[in-house]
């Protein structure tokens, strides 16, 4: 729902899309993600995998409620929408998405990590369209800027649902790989 109603708000609000732009913040943010010291591993090491994976979602949700808040003349609107992107974007989901994948990995049997892939690409990618519908009616509703808040304060409830009741958020090292 976000992704599609941020292009349109991006183009219509802000004039802010751009790809050669767009593909100069993910390569940043990617390198600033692997460093050294800021590596998906090393926030592993210093805070755990649960932690980090739950924690890098509110991160995420808190990226994509700074576009509702993006506002001021074009010029400078472009670059707060470049800023939020390539925090929320980024930064953010290298470290939920790697931390994530490590953990998904080492409790699934190598025999079943193909079965165990497809069934989540499926579960995450099959909804989109129809993400992609309900953010276009929200937005023909309250707007585009109302869609994307709104979008954000879902995120941040479902982020915030996930620190307090989501088992993944005690897991502090990656198990040993699962035994077949």
């Amino acid at each position: 729902m976000q992704i599609a109603v941020l292009i349109l708000f991006a183009t219509r609000e802000l004039s802010a899309v751009g790809g050669r732009d767009r593909r100069r913040l993910t390569l940043a943010a990617a390198w600033a993600a692997c460093s050294r010291r800021r590596s998906p591993s090393a926030c592993r090491r210093a805070f755990g995998v649960g932690p980090v994976i739950v924690h890098g979602l509110i991160l995420t949700a808190l990226g994509w409620q700074a576009f509702g808040l993006i506002g001021g003349p074009r010029v400078d609107g472009d670059a707060r929408a470049r800023r939020a992107r390539c925090s929320s974007s980024t930064s953010a989901r290298v470290l939920y998405g790697i931390n994530y994948l490590a953990l998904r990995q080492a409790i699934t049997p190598d025999r079943l990590l193909g079965r165990m892939t497809a069934t989540m690409r499926f579960l995450t990618v099959a909804p989109a369209p129809l993400g992609s519908l309900v953010g276009g009616a929200l937005a023909t509703g309250i707007g585009l800027r109302g869609t994307l808040l709104t979008v954000g304060v879902l995120g941040l409830v479902l982020s915030a649902a996930a620190v307090l009741w989501s088992p993944v958020r005690h897991h502090r090292t990656l198990p040993a790989t699962a035994a077949e």
